[in-house]
């Protein structure tokens, strides 16, 4: 909701440190990032699929901005990485929907301030970011002229956006946002989609195996959770206590655990807990530990950060519950104690002098967390204790050099959380792969794109693939490791520059036809070069394999008949790992 008070206290750089009486030693360290960004920081910040950060700043009309930075690691230090300026954006936004895409670009809508709508509201358009050709795409025509203004978003699996609407037709007859849009990259427009129950104003929207997304509803102990595959929100169980403060109805992010639970900061009293139920019947909620209080004043998350670290602990910052006032106090979340360990600040002392809405958090591919606060040129890592949770670890089952690009398979290449999370007013999610490349004291980041699961979490022993693209890098060979959420896999190792199979004139001149498409279930694959032998694999969407077959000759086919009307997804490699063949096959 608009809160002027919160944006023109926005805009005061932080400037000093106050010392408190320290409750803990401190588990991690911060240290200053090397080269101070061109502009100041406007709160958003975002890791693409090659290992770049790019971070939404305050330069622009109004101190609202209009221009993103770039931070490029340096031989893989974000620590000494330097900062490039990317072009602008067609609309001034502050506290906006963000979303990284499957094929590497950038979707980012609405804004609670900036660029004025129509009708007087910010908010009316997205944008899509071309990451190769760094060209931004305006997106308009939003459905009834609703505003997205500061509403949560999700990549669903299918590769499309939620976007929850902050001013529509339910905001104007009673007060509540619970309106949502589809936006599909392919047309590059939006559509209606079902309305939530509740108001998903302020609230954290959070992603579950089953590939559901949970709403809390803002202001009561009410949660529902969207279904994609049925295009519709349901009834979840109810809460043992309220996340909401009864000021400002903020509330802080949503984390899921590497134990399965949701953890749930409140800007109230108790956290909470949420186990999935796998389906779409309702989970379950159970009260978490007592937020912090210091000296006697109740901590919360009045909007405020929240990143997973590769070790499983959470960190964050509180401040005042209830308020907007300074000062942040930073705390680390153990799950396996349940227990909040005060920390230092990123500038020294306990405290930082500025209110923790204003602060954001980003999972980095090194395992550390990237902190920033809005107005400050100033970023700070913080470096966790620990190692990574073998949980959480990606593993590589193979590399396919299709020249000139490779495809990777393997396991958990999504992570098991999305990274780190915000309210409504950020999405700061990490969960998908990024392939890293060492030879010796050397390191650089591809570009990965394509990934078979998408948006998805806690996969478990279900088949991932991604393709990713070498930088320009010396021959030789080099280790690759697939990162999810800060923790690498075991190293995989491949010779450059990449020599091809002998198989790429098939793969670049064969063109697979299926009929009927959609079809009641039996699909015909013909294929115009003779194929000796390959793998043909579907895939429902959820990404369970429900057909793998070994196929040859130009003529084959599949039977879904009896499963499911729905999407399904096929793939179709040769046994030496090359792509002969992708696309969607629909049963009616």
């Amino acid at each position: 909701m608009i809160n002027f008070t919160r944006f023109f206290k926005m805009l005061l750089l932080a400037s000093a440190a106050l010392c408190m009486e320290s409750t803990s030693v401190a588990q991690g360290t911060w240290k200053t990032l090397k080269n101070a960004a061109p502009d100041p920081n406007g709160g958003a910040a975002i890791l693409l699929t090659d290992g770049t950060v790019m971070v939404l700043t305050s330069t622009g009309p109004g101190g609202i901005g209009d221009v993103w930075d770039l931070l490029t690691p340096v031989n893989g230090s974000y620590l000494n990485g330097t900062w490039t300026q990317l072009p602008k954006m067609h609309d001034t936004r502050l506290y906006c929907a963000t979303q990284v895409l499957p094929d590497g670009n950038v979707y980012v809508a609405g804004g609670e301030y900036g660029t004025n709508a129509p009708d007087g509201y910010p908010g009316a358009t997205g944008e899509l970011y071309n990451t190769t050709a760094k060209t931004w795409t305006l997106i308009s025509g939003v459905p009834n002229n609703w505003n997205m203004y500061d509403g949560n978003s999700e990549l669903l699996y299918d590769g499309t956006v939620l976007q929850g609407c902050q001013i529509s037709n339910d905001f104007f007859t009673t007060g509540l946002s619970a309106d949502n849009l589809i936006w599909t990259e392919s047309t590059n427009s939006y559509d209606s989609a079902a309305p939530c129950f509740g108001s998903h104003d302020e609230a954290a929207w959070v992603k579950l195996p089953d590939s559901s997304v949970i709403n809390v509803d803002m202001g009561t102990e009410n949660s529902e959770r969207y279904i994609p595959q049925q295009k519709k929100w349901v009834t979840d169980a109810t809460l043992p206590t309220y996340l909401y403060d009864l000021q400002l109805y903020e509330a802080g992010a949503g984390l899921m655990l590497p134990n399965g639970k949701l953890f749930f900061l409140s800007d109230s009293v108790n956290t909470a807990f949420y186990t999935p139920s796998g389906n779409a019947t309702p989970g379950s909620w159970s009260l978490g530990p007592a937020m912090p209080s210091v000296s006697g004043t109740q901590l919360g998350c009045p909007d405020a950060p929240a990143a997973i670290m590769p070790n499983g602990i959470i960190l964050c910052d509180f401040s005042p519950a209830g308020t907007y006032n300074n000062p942040t106090y930073f705390y680390e979340y153990n799950y396996l104690t349940n227990t909040f360990t005060q920390v230092s600040s990123p500038t020294g002392g306990n405290t930082l002098n500025n209110n923790s809405c204003y602060t954001n958090m980003l999972v980095l591919p090194d395992g550390t967390i990237l902190f920033s606060q809005q107005g400050d040129n100033n970023y700070y890592q913080y470096t966790p204790k620990g190692s990574p949770i073998a949980s959480g670890k990606p593993v590589i089952n193979s590399v396919v050099d299709i020249c000139p690009n490779f495809m990777i398979t393997g396991k958990l290449f999504n992570g098991i959380s999305e990274g780190a999370g915000f309210g409504d007013d950020w999405q700061v999610a990490t969960n998908y792969p990024i392939v890293r490349l060492t030879k010796g004291t050397n390191v650089y980041y591809a570009r990965t794109t394509n990934w078979n699961r998408i948006g998805a979490i806690m996969t478990d022993s279900l088949e991932d693939t991604a393709y990713f693209t070498i930088p320009s890098v010396p021959a030789g060979t080099y280790s690759v490791e697939v990162i999810a959420n800060g923790i690498p896999s075991s190293p995989f190792s491949v010779t450059l520059p990449c020599t091809p199979l002998g198989l790429q004139t098939i793969v670049e001149n064969n063109h697979m036809i299926v009929y009927p498409n959609p079809s009641t279930g039996l699909f015909t694959f013909e294929s115009s070069q003779p194929i000796d032998r390959a793998i043909l694999s579907v895939y429902n969407m959820m990404g369970e394999e429900v057909v793998n077959k070994e196929i040859s000759g130009p003529v084959n086919q599949v039977d879904l008949t009896g499963r499911a009307s729905g999407v399904y997804f096929y793939r179709v490699l040769s046994v030496e790992g090359a792509m002969l063949s992708t696309g969607k096959l629909t049963v009616k």
